[in-house]
């Protein structure tokens, strides 16, 4: 430590100076004040250095304990947006349904508030998700088809070579966090698969 050299160099050049005249003056009394100084300096430093160093792993104990919390949440909270998402299949499955079973012509002004509602309950449903950084991904008709991301629900024969594990269309959407990429839920597909 510079401070301690210095002290050491002061030390040995004044006891050579004490030695040599053999007597106490008024510049040893300086010294002996500068000496008590830097003393007391390398003590605060030596002070200093231990703090930051207890500062610096209260930091890191600190992380560790965020990480550790945030994966616990985690842990609690994917059994419930598991559910948040059935219920949203609910939902998005009447919306269909009811929309499909009767023309929009035909339909009465409280069957289309009725149908608007289902909308509006399924949008509420993915913001919550949302919110806990959970998105949806839809697969399209036309997509490769990925084995880790699409459940496939039904294969379709087809002639046409080019369609081969091809997606024909997306029956409900995926889900995934969108903090670490890993999936709550594969999207369910039909498939083509080709004709020999």
């Amino acid at each position: 430590m510079i401070t301690n050299d210095i002290y050491e160099k002061i030390s040995e050049t004044h006891e050579n100076e004490l030695i040599e005249n053999n007597e106490i003056t008024e510049e040893t009394s300086e010294y002996s004040k500068i000496s008590e100084i830097a003393e007391n300096v390398n003590q605060i430093i030596e002070q200093i250095q231990v703090f930051s160093h207890f500062e610096q792993r209260n930091r890191e104990l600190h992380t560790e304990l965020q990480k550790h919390q945030s994966g616990l949440k985690k842990e609690f909270i994917t059994p419930i947006l598991k559910k948040v998402i059935r219920e949203y299949d609910r939902v998005t499955q009447q919306f269909e349904y009811y929309g499909k079973k009767v023309d929009y012509e035909s339909q009465n002004e409280f069957f289309t508030e009725l149908l608007n509602e289902f909308k509006i309950v399924a949008l509420c449903l993915l913001d919550l998700l949302e919110d806990y950084d959970v998105t949806s991904f839809d697969a399209k008709a036309g997509d490769d088809y990925s084995q880790t991301e699409h459940k496939i629900i039904n294969i379709i024969d087809t002639e046409d070579e080019t369609l081969n594990k091809k997606i024909a269309n997306c029956l409900s959407c995926g889900f995934r966090d969108i903090e670490t990429g890993r999936l709550l839920r594969q999207a369910e597909v039909n498939i083509y698969k080709f004709l020999n």
